[in-house]
């Protein structure tokens, strides 16, 4: 069980750097592209981010989603916990339910950051997030 859960989560984050790398590069590619493409004008709304801001997005999405279910399970861990009321066996489970939900939140905000900083080495320069 502990595996699926490393595993999964060791998922999460390698596909959420390979879509970022991915939208970056194709980014890259359609700037070196464009330089000497000619579009014709199709007077509909211009696409201000493209591939990028669409993965960017859902990246934002589902890192706010996994994010938000790990401290709702912090919260309903702690309600078990203190519903269990001497009970051992309760108690052992709210526990382990709380330290997943903990890992879940450090996993969240770490995934963030590596993102940010992968970002910030992408492009180049030193912005802050």
């Amino acid at each position: 069980m502990k595996k699926n859960i490393i595993k999964n989560i060791i998922s999460f984050v390698f596909l959420s750097f390979v879509f970022f790398v991915a939208g970056h590069l194709a980014s890259s590619v359609a700037q070196a592209q464009s330089a000497n493409l000619v579009i014709l004008p199709t007077n509909l709304p211009a696409n201000p981010g493209g591939i990028k801001a669409i993965l960017e997005n859902i990246l934002k999405w589902i890192l706010g989603i996994f994010g938000t279910i790990a401290i709702i399970s912090f919260v309903v861990s702690g309600l078990q916990y203190f519903m269990a009321a001497g009970d051992e066996k309760n108690m052992d489970t709210a526990k382990r339910n709380m330290t997943y939900s903990i890992i879940g939140i450090i996993v969240a905000l770490a995934s963030f950051v590596i993102i940010q900083a992968i970002d910030t080495a992408l492009r180049g320069n030193s912005t802050t997030f």
